[in-house]
């Protein structure tokens, strides 16, 4: 395997938290354990641990805002502990490709079911799975879906017009 380069291996240290850990302890066998090729060694030893962190701490809050726009209602129903839980969650994770995402979504998920399964909106977990999927078309009974502030028994139904495109359609009865 060839040796690492001052981006490869920066990119490597954003986005593992156990890895940006064991840099702040000791910063050259991090570099060593990364195999970072000797000419670029020296700029990565010069990086600041703190500095680092808050770094990946932007990053990690820009997946955080993508994560949330895929699942409000269930980071709503977490409130002050969305963050703080997606922050953990994230530190060992972080998904790649096209449907980047939406697998980060379904591992949030994944990771909240061990300890808030109870917060978790089954609507926005069916989206999630709806969209990794390659079904054609998916039809859920949501016994408890918030719309327009209230809590409703719906009828969910996913289409899927092309593979990246697709809609989902509620229907309710409104009392």
């Amino acid at each position: 395997m060839p040796q690492l380069d001052f981006i490869t291996a920066f990119g490597r240290l954003l986005r593992d938290g156990a890895l940006r850990d064991a840099y702040s302890i000791s910063p050259a066998a991090a570099l060593d354990y990364l195999d970072v090729r000797a000419p670029e060694r020296l700029a990565l030893l010069t990086l600041n641990p703190e500095d680092l962190e808050a770094q990946a701490r932007v990053l990690l809050r820009k997946r955080f805002e993508i994560v949330k726009h895929l699942i409000p209602q269930t980071c709503s129903n977490l409130a002050d502990q969305a963050w703080p839980q997606f922050a953990g969650y994230s530190r060992s994770n972080w998904p790649s490709g096209p449907t980047a995402s939406a697998i980060d979504a379904q591992q949030f998920l994944a990771h909240l079911r061990q300890s808030y399964p109870e917060l978790i909106s089954t609507a926005e977990e069916n989206r999630v799975r709806f969209a990794l999927g390659t079904k054609r078309l998916s039809i859920h009974l949501v016994p408890r879906l918030v719309i327009c502030r209230r809590t409703r028994p719906c009828l969910q139904l996913f289409v899927r017009w092309t593979e990246s495109r697709w809609c989902e359609y509620v229907f309710y009865l409104a009392l």
